[in-house]
């Protein structure tokens, strides 16, 4: 396997601090988190492991997994997409939400492939389809979510195992490598215990691979939403810790997943199109959700409880200005 040459450290977009004085987001804006400065050079040391890091003009935490297969973040701006086909990409497999930008990739020649997955895993479908998607379309192929630290190493991880050989181990590896997040649990799991499909399953696989996949709109983010606030509702009630009668919900997870499906809900285009006031509440209810999470992963019941009800007021507000009433 080859060693990676050269790792950009970054960091998930994690914000703490008093709720009730908390600024506002200073853009609307989520195409990219705030990034803390990065330590001095002689302190960094890059994970060792089988993928290689690339500089890419315009991509973000860019990782050849083999000489076709490589993952990273969504392409920025013409120079993102120019860049992975001065590459050679043929085709871009999206797992994030958002829809792909068709105009720009075929611009350059690529064909656009659009899976969305969860960050709290990839079902066994979709791992397959993506899996078919890079067997069966011209390569290299490029795998991004958003930031390409999350979501497309772990789809790039499973599609290594299923094609390149990868063991489990090196997979893992390659995760440590993107700087997956140690706290998505579900993703490492699935890594770690993932069996490749036969060749027989992925025939069977639907091949119609959709340039742009039919995506859950604001009012379908927010029953996400909902899901994961109960489930927060549940371990507030079971005072911070793993609720009993729901054994299979770990707190500083389960705040995780409400925060990126926060998130996931304020890059929709409707969500965009609200006034300004609604984007503030949603930024609000964003960071206290962050700071939830940083509190329940420090074991801090207090601190819990004060940003677990900045959350509920800040979606309370939002709901009788904007859900809970008549809207033309």
């Amino acid at each position: 396997m080859i060693r990676p040459t050269s790792l950009k450290l970054s960091h998930r977009f994690i914000l703490a601090g008093a709720i009730v004085l908390m600024p506002l987001l200073a853009a609307r804006s989520y195409s990219a988190p705030t990034e803390p400065v990065p330590a001095p050079a002689e302190t960094q040391k890059a994970p060792e492991g089988p993928t290689t890091h690339i500089e890419l003009e315009g991509v973000h935490n860019a990782f050849k997994w083999t000489d076709k297969i490589i993952s990273g973040s969504c392409p920025e701006g013409d120079a993102g997409f120019k860049a992975l086909a001065d590459l050679g990409v043929k085709t871009i497999v999206s797992v994030d939400g958002a829809l792909p930008i068709l105009e720009s990739a075929k611009k350059y020649g690529m064909r656009y492939v659009h899976i969305p997955v969860e960050y709290s895993g990839i079902t066994k479908t979709d791992a397959i389809r993506i899996i078919r998607a890079v067997r069966d379309l011209p390569g290299p192929v490029f795998i991004h979510c958003h930031h390409g630290k999350h979501r497309s190493p772990t789809a790039t991880a499973l599609v290594a195992i299923a094609i390149a050989k990868y063991t489990n181990e090196e997979a893992l590896a390659g995760l440590k490598q993107a700087g997956t997040g140690v706290n998505y649990v579900g993703l490492w799991k699935q890594v770690r215990e993932f069996q490749a499909p036969t060749q027989a399953e992925i025939d069977a696989a639907d091949k119609s691979f959709p340039e742009q996949a039919k995506v859950e709109g604001l009012s379908g983010h927010m029953v996400t939403v909902d899901q994961r606030f109960d489930g927060m509702k549940a371990v507030q009630a079971a005072k911070w810790a793993v609720p009993a009668d729901h054994p299979d919900i770990d707190p500083a997870h389960e705040s995780l997943l409400l925060h990126e499906a926060l998130l996931e809900s304020a890059r929709t285009k409707e969500a965009q199109e609200f006034p300004a006031d609604f984007m503030e509440k949603m930024d609000q209810a964003i960071m206290a959700s962050a700071a939830l999470e940083e509190a329940l992963r420090g074991k801090n019941a207090e601190k819990a409880q004060v940003a677990f009800v900045a959350v509920q007021n800040s979606c309370g507000n939002c709901h009788k200005l904007y859900r809970d009433v008549e809207r033309d």
